[in-house]
C-alpha cells in the first residue's frame, strides 16, 4: 500500500504532537518474536462455508467498542458467529440490506452506541454487494486477481462506508483500516490466497498505538498524552489524531523490518498484546476518537 506508507511517511516529517523513538523501537524488536495466533485458535471466529459473508459483516461493524465498558470485538465477532450458526443465510447480502434494529439487537447491547450509525455500515454492505457484485463476495474476490493490494482498492472504490482517507495541512492521508483488515482477515482465514499480501500496512487502530505509547515506542508531545491520560476526545481527523495513526503504521513498518516480518503479522501480534496486557492493567489510556473507521 504504498499510497499509505508515503502519506503516513508525509505526515510524520511535519509532525508536532507524535514521535517514534527509534532506540524504544529497537530495544522493543530486542523481545523473541513470537508467532501471533492464527484465526482459527480464537473461538469466537467464524471459518465455516459463510466465512466472506462473516469476515465483511465483521469489518463492516469493526470500529469504535470503547464507548461501551463491557462490549469489545471479541463480543462482536461471536455474535455473528452465533447468526450463523443458527441460519447459514442469517448474514448474506441480501439480509444484512435488509438489517433493522432489531437485527443489531442481537449482535449489540441496547445501549451501544451509534447503532442507527451501524445500520447504516451493513445494510450499505449488502446493498452494494447487491448491486455490483451480484450479491456474491466471491464475484468481488474474483475481480483482484488474487492481488491484496487490488482488493483493497476495489473495497474503497465501492463501498463508502470503508474509505478511510483525511486531509492533513492540505495533503491525502490514506489509512484504510477497515478495508486492509478485511482483506487480511479473508487470507487469515484460509479462505483465499494473495500473492502480495505482505505489501499491506497495519491497520491504524487504537490498541495497537496504545501498545507502543506504553512501551515507549510512541511519545506524544504539546499536550497530547495529557489528553489520552484525562481520557478526553482527540477530535476525528485532527493533526492529534492523524498524527497516532500515521506514526502507529511508520513504527509497524520499522518493527516488521527488525523482525524480517511481513507488517501484518506485527499488527496482529501487537494487538494479541494488547489483549494481553490490557487484562493485566499493564497499557497505558488508549485515545478516545469517535470514528466509523476503527
Amino acid at each position: 500500500m504504498s499510497k499509505v506508507r508515503e502519506s503516513c511517511r508525509r505526515v510524520i516529517e511535519k509532525a508536532q504532537f507524535v514521535t517514534i523513538d527509534t532506540q524504544a523501537l529497537e530495544n522493543f524488536a530486542k523481545t523473541p518474536y513470537r508467532e501471533p495466533s492464527p484465526w482459527a485458535s480464537f473461538d469466537c471466529h467464524y471459518s465455516g462455508d459463510k466465512v466472506l459473508d462473516y469476515i465483511f459483516a465483521l469489518d463492516a461493524l469493526n470500529f469504535c467498542f470503547w464507548p461501551h465498558s463491557t462490549y469489545d470485538y471479541p463480543d462482536l465477532a461471536l455474535n455473528l458467529k452465533k447468526i450463523l450458526l443458527s441460519n447459514p443465510d442469517g448474514l448474506s447480502p441480501t439480509t444484512i440490506s435488509n438489517f433493522t434494529i432489531e437485527n443489531l439487537n442481537q449482535i449489540f447491547p441496547s445501549d451501544f452506541p451509534n447503532l442507527p450509525l451501524r445500520l447504516e455500515k451493513i445494510r450499505e454492505l449488502g446493498q452494494v454487494t447487491l448491486s455490483s457484485f451480484n450479491g456474491s463476495y466471491t464475484n468481488l474476490l474474483s475481480a483482484c486477481d488474487n492481488s491484496a493490494l487490488r482488493l483493497v482498492d476495489l473495497i474503497y472504490e465501492n463501498y463508502p462506508g470503508f474509505r478511510d482517507v483525511c486531509q492533513y495541512k492540505g495533503e491525502d492521508v490514506f489509512l484504510m483500516k477497515r478495508a486492509q483488515i478485511a482483506v487480511s482477515d479473508i487470507y487469515g482465514a484460509g479462505a483465499w490466497n494473495f500473492h502480495d499480501i505482505h505489501e499491506l500496512t497495519m491497520f491504524p487502530d487504537y490498541q495497537v498505538p496504545q501498545v507502543l505509547n506504553s512501551k515507549g515506542v510512541l511519545k506524544y508531545h504539546n499536550g497530547l498524552q495529557e489528553k489520552i491520560d484525562n481520557k478526553e476526545i482527540i477530535d476525528r481527523n485532527s493533526d492529534m489524531e492523524i498524527e497516532i495513526r500515521a506514526a502507529t503504521v511508520v513504527a509497524c513498518d520499522h518493527l516488521a523490518n527488525l523482525y524480517s516480518q511481513p507488517v501484518i503479522k506485527i499488527d496482529w501480534l501487537l494487538w494479541q498484546i494488547g489483549e494481553e496486557e490490557k487484562r493485566l492493567l499493564l497499557l497505558k489510556n488508549h485515545h478516545r476518537t469517535i470514528t466509523t473507521f476503527y
